[in-house]
């Protein structure tokens, strides 16, 4: 019997070092991905899509990157889902965002690990590189543990 498939959503703007590790959960999970390489598509993608999981990296260049800054795109994606301030992503209210599962795949571990802080048992940081055989381990424990 099949395994149901699920939905992930990675969000990193460096699609060339993400790509090997897609293709190794693809071909060995039933989990569909889809990109999005900045905050503004992501939130798109969640409009349309719901997802079991999201990997996002925490810094990103977005739209309104500037070299002087440091755009912290992926804590802004995971606060908004989490505080259920949707509004200012411009999502419709969905329950489900607020409990989502969320990878954040960052080089700025340190970094990430303290701007996370909390409690939320949804979400974790996982330090690059990453091998792709320890993120399958982690999205299947993840999505399995929200089910």
């Amino acid at each position: 019997m099949k395994r149901p498939v699920s939905r992930l959503l990675w969000v990193d703007d460096d699609a060339f070092h993400i790509q090997p590790s897609a293709e190794f959960i693809s071909s060995r999970t039933q989990i569909l991905i889809d990109f999005a390489s900045d905050l503004e598509t992501a939130v798109e993608k969640l409009k349309e899509t719901r997802y079991d999981l999201i990997i996002s990296d925490l810094i990103m260049c977005g739209a309104s990157y500037r070299p002087s800054d440091v755009a912290y795109e992926g804590l802004k994606l995971y606060q908004s889902l989490r505080a259920g301030a949707i509004d200012s992503l411009h999502l419709r209210s969905e329950s489900w965002y607020q409990s989502i599962p969320f990878v954040v795949l960052t080089v700025a571990e340190s970094t990430a690990q303290t701007a996370f802080k909390g409690s939320d048992p949804h979400m974790t940081v996982v330090a690059k590189p990453c091998s792709p055989s320890t993120l399958v381990r982690l999205i299947n424990r993840m999505i399995k543990e929200a089910a």
